[in-house]
């Protein structure tokens, strides 16, 4: 997960963790709606200053399945907003804590992207996998001499269970 700060920025690993709830009544879309803790933040290129940023995040997708119901196999293109809010945030520049959770903005809004595929492991039983992107388009930082935007990316994978 990055932030982008005056291009100095590197990619720092975070944690996602959550739930989803998909929704299909056609044959080849439908909605996704997920509940997510997602670690955010940044290292900084020749320091080792960083930022720790701690969100919850609710993404709703349109999901477009590439081919019909009943394959094993199911391809499939996610895409929507995503809202979030900061639970936390640590960090700073040359060990100053100027990025505490007081220094930034309490909701995140950005757009998300995904390919990935289900595959059914049986009649009760799918794992899904996708790899994300997402882009802020709010600057969380309170600070008016400098911009910030979350920027996520990465890979998830989990089971589904289909409730009747």
């Amino acid at each position: 997960t990055v932030i982008d700060f005056v291009g100095t920025n590197t990619f720092k690993p975070g944690v996602n963790l959550g739930l989803f709830y998909n929704h299909s009544k056609k044959e080849r879309s439908g909605i996704r709606l997920e509940l997510l803790y997602s670690q955010m933040g940044s290292s900084f290129a020749g320091t080792d200053s960083q930022v720790n940023l701690h969100y919850i995040q609710l993404p709703l997708y349109g999901v477009w399945y590439l081919n019909d119901r009943g394959n094993t196999f199911r391809p499939k293109l996610m895409f929507g907003p995503y809202v979030a809010a900061l639970v936390d945030g640590s960090g700073g520049i040359n060990d100053n804590s100027l990025y505490t959770k007081p220094n930034f903005s309490g909701a995140d809004l950005g757009l998300k992207g995904a390919f990935g595929f289900n595959y059914n492991l049986n009649d009760r039983m799918w794992l899904n996998t996708e790899l994300y992107f997402g882009q802020g388009i709010v600057d969380v930082l309170k600070d008016l001499n400098y911009k910030m935007f979350n920027q996520s990316y990465g890979l998830n994978v989990g089971l589904s269970f289909p409730i009747n």
